[in-house]
């Protein structure tokens, strides 16, 4: 269920193993297995790099490739204290991010708390990239057509994961604020697990009618 087209070239393997875990003990059997799993795959495909994203699939890809002829690196897409991950998932970082060669920090500050308190052999500061001109694609929202429907001059755009991670509901709150001026429209790009509670939440704000969600769109 790809929203950008994956390269010809590109090889996918899905572990099909994103199961939820109700228990500690059903977290343990089901991450293990993910290390089984992906561990299997490195042996078979003898990539010369493995690269995780996030911090649980870095430490996934750490015991998977723990003495394989493989180069492991992580990377840490937030700022980690922002985000904690639970005394388990913290132990765990802790011992593994030892058995990757390097890591990836976005920023200096998360570069120097992973030194305290996740040591790597290498941390690298490697910013978040954007690619100019932007790539447009479908679906796409034109701003214009929006501002003419919902009945409003002025446009506050926000993207991102409708995720409780992203703070979108402080941001609901805040627009709220603008009640009064009516030229304001906020309209928020992006998908994610928490948009019928947000939706919610402006219906209960009472500024249903200058906010829009949009899922995911191309422009």
């Amino acid at each position: 269920r790809d929203f950008y087209a994956l390269d010809e070239r590109i090889k996918r393997i899905v572990l099909k193993l994103d199961a939820e875990s109700a228990t500690p003990r059903q977290a343990i059997i089901n991450n293990w297995r993910r290390v089984r799993a992906l561990r299997r795959v490195l042996r078979h495909e003898k990539p010369d790099l493995a690269v995780a994203m996030m911090a649980t699939a870095n430490v996934v890809v750490a015991l998977a490739g723990w003495g394989l002829p493989v180069i492991t690196i992580g990377s840490e897409r937030i700022h980690p204290p922002t985000f904690p991950l639970g005394r388990a998932w913290e132990v765990m970082r802790r011992l593994s991010y030892l058995r990757l060669n390097a890591l990836v920090a976005q920023t200096r500050q998360s570069a120097e708390w992973l030194k305290l308190n996740a040591p790597t052999p290498h941390i690298e500061i490697i910013a978040n990239p954007l690619h100019y001109p932007l790539s447009f694609h479908e679906p796409r929202v034109t701003p214009a057509d929006v501002l003419e429907e919902m009945g409003c001059a002025r446009l506050l755009l926000a993207v991102g994961r409708l995720d409780q991670q992203k703070g979108f509901d402080r941001l609901l709150s805040a627009f709220a604020n603008l009640q009064a001026n009516s030229d304001w429209a906020l309209v928020i790009l992006g998908e994610g697990r928490q948009r019928k509670s947000l939706e919610d939440q402006a219906s209960a704000l009472g500024i249903e009618h200058r906010v829009r969600f949009t899922g995911a769109v191309g422009n």
